[in-house]
């Protein structure tokens, strides 16, 4: 009673959503290890429609490249360099490590979200062979997640170069065919980071592919289980926590005690809601698709409750005591405030900000203004519309970042704390 009573309410929730014109048509469905166990198409929508995934796409680049890693073709901890010899993104300003391959899986290569900041120098693609033009680094390698479309464009023309084929192409043979998506398909163009159209049943047969292990629908080995659990593992370091949220390799992560809990890709743009999330210890997964004509903040919030809403029926249907959707990563106590204070200094830049404490609270100080920071998780805090993620190495705060760049910590007024060696 309860698992319909969650159906029922879902779907006139969402029938009241697209009358109020928030999406012509929407598919919503749960995954059960093999089997699309609950599939739920409404308005303009059906078994075979194909929805755009916008960054959904990213994650079907990363099986690319992983299954090319075990090939021996492609190694994660090669410099992009090694395969693009025109393509040299590092800042020596920034004492910046080669970007590797991993980096650009992981959102870790130092290069800038472009919603949110535009950088001054762009390599153009007689620079570096490319079919678009690439952004430098703002970000020292390594330190820092920040999303960039650039990472899996950098990704998908390194498929290019080594298989000497085009992405579409590949995309086709090695991820789409082997997990039986036969309605599934890259534009032209596709460039690594968005560009494939998918239906609900074959998105639902990609999340069944993660939960069964690297076995497709169709019964074939695709991927290791130790190349998938090397996906997982953190790529920056977390202090303090069991609890964490991070980045793997292409997924979003939220573990316990070193268990993944959920991963998780979501596709937002106008016209495109996509997003899949996988309950490993469950052998659940919840899956949408959907064609907003605007992609805005009251949207944005429906997509965020239809994703607990789906998340709750899954636990109910997999008889799950508690909820499998909610999670809350560790947070920062205050007796481990001190270790954030210090002077810092973005090294392009020259500006100077200072971390400070008083009366349990932690304040970020530039030279006009001072305001209370407060802590998310054990390495990430917020002052309302902005986000401060803290780099650490053995507990100790290194630098932050925010959208315009990283800070190192100085040791002097003038010198740096080492960023990367002991």
């Amino acid at each position: 009673m309860q698992v319909l009573n969650l159906q029922k309410g879902i779907e006139n929730w969402l029938v009241s959503l697209k009358n109020k014109g928030y999406f012509p048509g929407i598919a919503v469905g749960v995954v059960i290890g093999k089997k699309l166990k609950y599939v739920r198409y409404i308005g303009y929508s059906s078994l075979n429609h194909k929805y755009e995934i916008a960054s959904v796409t990213k994650t079907m680049t990363a099986l690319g490249v992983m299954r090319l890693v075990e090939k021996g073709i492609l190694d994660l901890d090669k410099p992009l360099s090694y395969y693009l010899p025109k393509v040299l993104l590092e800042k020596k300003e920034l004492g910046s490590k080669p970007i590797l391959l991993r980096n650009l899986l992981s959102h870790t290569s130092g290069l800038p979200d472009l919603r949110y900041y535009q950088p001054k120098v762009w390599h153009s693609p007689k620079q570096t062979g490319l079919k678009y033009p690439t952004p430098e680094q703002i970000y020292p390698t390594g330190l820092h997640y920040r999303y960039s479309n650039h990472n899996f464009m950098l990704l998908g023309s390194v498929i290019e170069v080594q298989t000497k084929q085009k992405l579409k192409e590949y995309l086709e043979k090695n991820v789409f065919l082997p997990l039986g998506m036969q309605n599934t398909i890259a534009s032209e163009d596709i460039l690594g980071a968005w560009g494939i159209q998918t239906t609900l049943p074959d998105l639902a047969k990609f999340a069944s592919f993660w939960l069964e292990r690297g076995v497709s629908n169709i019964g074939k080995k695709v991927l290791d289980v130790a190349t998938i659990q090397k996906m997982f593992e953190e790529q920056t370091y977390i202090p303090f926590a069991s609890k964490k949220r991070y980045i793997g390799l292409a997924w979003r992560i939220q573990s316990d005690s070193n268990c993944v809990v959920t991963f998780f890709h979501i596709g937002g743009a106008p016209g495109v809601a996509a997003w899949v999330q996988l309950f490993p210890a469950y052998q659940a997964a919840i899956v949408y698709l959907a064609n907003p004509p605007n992609y805005e903040n009251n949207l944005i919030g429906y997509l965020v409750a239809l994703q607990k809403k789906l998340g709750d029926l899954a636990g109910a249907m997999v008889g799950a005591k508690e909820s499998i959707y909610q999670f809350e990563a560790n947070k920062l106590s205050e007796n481990e405030y001190s270790l954030y204070v210090g002077k810092f200094k973005n090294p392009l830049t020259g500006e100077q900000i200072e971390i400070t404490t008083l009366k349990n609270y932690v304040y970020l100080k530039t030279k006009n203004n001072q305001f209370k920071i407060i802590p998310d998780t054990t390495n990430v805090f917020h002052f309302p519309a902005y986000e401060f993620t803290f780099s650490s190495k053995s507990n100790q705060v290194i630098g932050f970042s925010d959208y315009k760049g990283f800070y190192g910590k100085l040791k002097t007024n003038k010198d740096f704390v080492d960023i990367y060696n002991d």
